[in-house]
């Protein structure tokens, strides 16, 4: 009398052997043989070589990273006239283009999601109250390594000209 259930969605079919690419485990470089997928190989050949450069234990192995403040005091030393939220904004899309780009962060404080977009509360408690900085932020943006500079100089040549509340509104419509 009752027919039998229904299958709702289809029996997972197994994944493609993927072609053209080596996993080597414990190895920095693809051995001979190996290619990297279409798409990557035109990334790839743009990438500039980084040769190896002397450094001290310290700046290979930092002991303390910097604090928002001090990137923050990095932008503000760029650009004198920003607003708040456009300075919460562009610590916010500074510290995701640091962890896409070079895989690490550059603070260690944390974003939270407030009404009008990501906050580090830490920096918010800098600037309480105001809607355009007054007074130099108590950061030190020597902490930040010529990379991390060159990270947030990237940041604000993309987005530094944009308003607060535009920023406010990107940030609304991109996934976390």
């Amino acid at each position: 009398a009752d027919a039998p259930a229904r299958r709702l969605t289809s029996p997972r079919s197994p994944a493609p052997p993927r072609t053209g690419v080596c996993r080597v485990r414990g190895r920095s470089s693809r051995p001979a043989g190996c290619s990297l997928p279409a798409p990557f190989r035109a990334l790839d050949a743009q990438r500039p070589l980084r040769r190896p450069v002397d450094r001290t234990p310290e700046q290979r192995y930092p002991t303390t990273m910097p604090s928002v403040l001090d990137v923050a005091a990095l932008l503000q030393a760029r650009r004198p006239t920003l607003t708040t939220m456009q300075l919460q904004k562009l610590v916010y899309y500074a510290q995701a283009w640091s962890l896409v780009w070079d895989g690490t962060p550059l603070f260690a404080e944390p974003i939270e999601a407030w009404q009008n977009g990501p906050i580090v509360d830490a920096l918010y408690q800098q600037h309480r109250g105001q809607r355009v900085l007054r007074n130099p932020l108590p950061g030190d943006p020597s902490r930040l390594t010529p990379a991390q500079q060159a990270t947030i100089d990237a940041v604000l040549a993309f987005y530094g000209n944009r308003a607060g509340e535009w920023l406010s509104e990107l940030t609304h419509r991109e996934r976390p």
